[in-house]
């Protein structure tokens, strides 16, 4: 191994301590209550070290909630498959949600109670030609998942022609947000996982409830259940 490959390899490692005493404080803490001393003391480096991996707060909260929401794409591309309808690709998303949260409530945490970060998604999207660069991050890759699914509901006749899919997108997200922002500012010991899950499955339901096309069986647009842990086991065993 050359020098200047181990020097990249031990530059990469910091930044991953670094990433993860701020994760750390932020969940312990939350972000507005986090500075780059306080960071800089938990990664055991001088404040002027720190900056010379990150700029600031807002550059290294924005990576910190980049590779949260890379991990929760990744889960959903993996798991998605060509010719899925509208409404199964809304289900899949879900579920995949589902799964994501209850494997790692906190980092979902990390990467939802973000507006400074997702309002870059906010920002009432410009075409990819005007914008490549702010439409090609991670945020606006999320927002387009979502827009993506709408657009192709209407296509199908789930949902009314004269839904705009941007707006309904946004409503979404920020409904999500405001939900996982209220959850986050009660101590750790007092979230309430399922009832939040449960509140933004309702939250969900009565949104595309809302854009569903005139004729559509409302009953269609309706989420799985939120599971207990270990429900799925129980039920398992009864049908042995």
């Amino acid at each position: 191994m050359g020098i200047q490959e181990r020097k990249g390899r031990e530059r990469e490692a910091r930044k991953a301590l670094i990433l993860c005493g701020a994760e750390e404080l932020i969940l312990e803490r939350g972000v507005d209550a986090v500075n780059m001393e306080d960071i800089a003391q938990k990664a055991e480096l001088s404040t002027a070290t720190l900056y010379l991996y990150f700029s600031g707060k807002d550059a290294l909260f924005k990576e910190l909630c980049d590779s949260n929401t890379r991990r929760f794409i990744n889960t959903v591309q993996a798991q998605s498959r060509p010719g899925l309808s509208a409404l199964e690709q809304i289900r899949m998303f879900w579920l995949n949600y589902l799964s994501f949260y209850e494997m790692s409530d906190e980092h979902m945490l990390i990467m939802l109670n973000m507006r400074r970060y997702i309002a870059e998604a906010f920002r009432y999207i410009s075409p990819p030609e005007e914008s490549p660069e702010r439409n090609s991050s991670t945020s606006a890759f999320l927002y387009g998942m979502i827009k993506g699914m709408i657009i192709q509901g209407i296509n199908e006749g789930i949902f009314d022609s004269a839904t705009d899919p941007d707006i309904s997108t946004r409503t979404l997200l920020s409904l999500f947000l405001y939900i996982i922002e209220c959850i986050a500012a009660l101590p750790k010991a007092e979230r309430k996982t399922l009832q939040s899950i449960a509140e933004m499955k309702k939250v969900f339901e009565i949104t595309l409830r809302g854009i569903a096309a005139e004729g559509v069986d409302r009953s269609l647009l309706t989420l799985p259940e939120l599971k207990q842990h270990g429900q799925e086991e129980e039920e398992h065993e009864k049908n042995i």
